[in-house]
Parts: structure tokens; sequence; C-alpha cells
């Protein structure tokens, strides 16, 4: 299973910000939207950095208030691990895993963003799957969903 199948069922959204908008503007957007997470690009352009929660509260812990006056740029986490649509699900998983991420962009071959995902949305498409996979092995055994039919000569 590919992010690809994910991105299928979820769709692709990505919630952007350029990188001169102010971090009280990113800070807005976040709350707003409920995210954690903003993609910081130029318009339909390619991904230059993420910026999100933690980035922000770093910055307010460092300078103070002032922070909030900053561009983006000052504060993204530029060059972030990424994955395409073709990287396997597990491998998503452990590249967070192993780098503690909380979200991975999804980039398309022109490094543009399509979906930005959190290990929580990860998560529970894997649990979702195994559900499934559950379900379809009970239904096997118990014969649901299968007709029998009488063999000739039986």
């Amino acid at each position: 299973m590919t992010l690809a199948a994910l991105l299928a069922v979820r769709g692709q959204r990505v919630i952007a910000i350029a990188p001169d908008a102010g971090v009280a503007e990113a800070a807005a957007l976040l709350a707003g939207r409920r995210i954690g997470t903003l993609a910081v690009q130029e318009g339909t352009g390619p991904l230059l950095g993420l910026i999100g929660e933690e980035e922000i509260t770093r910055g307010l812990a460092r300078q103070g208030a002032a922070v909030l006056s900053l561009p983006v740029r000052a504060l993204m986490c530029e060059a972030p691990r990424t994955a395409t649509p073709h990287t396997a699900l597990p491998a998503a998983l452990e590249m967070m895993g192993n780098g503690h991420l909380r979200h991975l962009p999804v980039l398309d071959e022109g490094g543009r963003a399509l979906a930005i995902l959190s290990l929580g949305e990860l998560l529970r498409h894997v649990i979702r799957l195994g559900q499934g996979e559950a379900s379809a092995l009970v239904s096997f055994i118990a014969g649901q969903g299968y007709a029998v039919t009488k063999l000739p000569g039986s």
C-alpha cells in the first residue's frame, strides 16, 4: 500500500502560506483551520518549507512576542523530509518515527506539495486497513458472502 491510496481516500489538499507572510498570520491560519502545520510556498510553486505550532512556540520562547511580527521564512523548517505518492505506507511511518516527525509532506515530481499528512492520519489509516482485513478474514472463515454450490455427481 502506498501513500497514493491514502491520498485517493483523503484527497489532495494543502493549506499554504507565503514565506513573506507574518508569523501572526500563520498562527491565525493554524488555529482557524485547526491544523498543526502549513506548507510554505509561493503560490502554487514548489515546497520551500514548513511552519507549524512547534516552530512558532520555539520562536516565542526564544524571542517573545516580537516573533509574531517576523516573516514566516524566519521560523520555517527548510528542507523537511518528504515523501512521494509512491512511498509505501510502512516506509512513511518508519521515516516519521525515526525522524520524530509529526507531519510529512507528499510531493509531486515537480516538488509541489500534494498533501501534508499527519502521523495521526497515517495511524488511523493503518488501523482502518487492519480492521478491514480482520473483517474479511472473519467473513471468509465463517463462510459469509460465499455461495455454496453442489458439484455435479455429488
